[in-house]
């Protein structure tokens, strides 16, 4: 790269890292000597997420220019173009069983989108603020996002908030979900379990 690293992330099956650039390049690379299998190039600003899809064959990465694509990236084709953030994109994440990628914006926007035409499929607008990270819970049925000191958890079907997680006393700076748990952190240096 020829610019700052924003993000790295491994296929699923282990077959490639790939690397997300202020450069507004992804590359993908071999994880056992390091080799590089191939450059993603389009972005008109600098890459501030990538994420794998759960059967390794898509990737998806989202940019400062607020657009997500869609890639097939073993053969490094462009599927789609996602429109429709406002500002910088900051997480993308695929749904584990859809074809549904999911990503958040710092204009306070969380998209589904489809895939493999890029199509928007839901829009949700935060009141609380910026979704610094967006990610799927409960196997896909629902979806948290970290909004200032709080964890919103919506159902992604019907798109209704389930619940508000709160206790943080200074903005969540990141957020996981493993199962049914969800764990968060923030700048107080607490980090939860929920």
């Amino acid at each position: 790269h020829m610019d700052r690293v924003q993000c790295i992330v491994y296929s699923a099956c282990g077959r490639a890292l790939a690397s997300a650039s202020c450069d507004r390049t992804v590359k993908l690379w071999a994880p056992d000597d390091g080799t590089l299998l191939a450059t993603l190039q389009g972005h008109g600003g600098g890459v501030s997420c990538v994420a794998f899809s759960c059967n390794g064959a898509w990737l998806a990465s989202g940019s400062v220019d607020r657009t997500v694509w869609l890639w097939d990236w073993a053969k490094g084709e462009q599927l789609a173009v996602c429109y429709g953030h406002g500002d910088t994109v900051l997480s993308c994440e695929f749904h584990p069983t859809a074809n549904i990628v999911l990503s958040a914006s710092r204009d306070g926007t969380v998209w589904q989108w489809g895939i493999p035409s890029g199509q928007p499929l839901k829009m949700y607008c935060s009141e609380a603020g910026t979704p610094l990270r967006a990610t799927f819970a409960d196997g896909g049925a629902r979806f948290v996002a970290a909004l200032q000191k709080t964890i919103k958890v919506w159902d992604t079907d019907t798109g209704e908030e389930v619940t508000v997680l709160r206790g943080h006393a200074s903005p969540v700076t990141w957020c996981c979900v493993q199962g049914h748990m969800v764990g968060s952190c923030s700048g107080d240096g607490v980090l939860k379990a929920w």
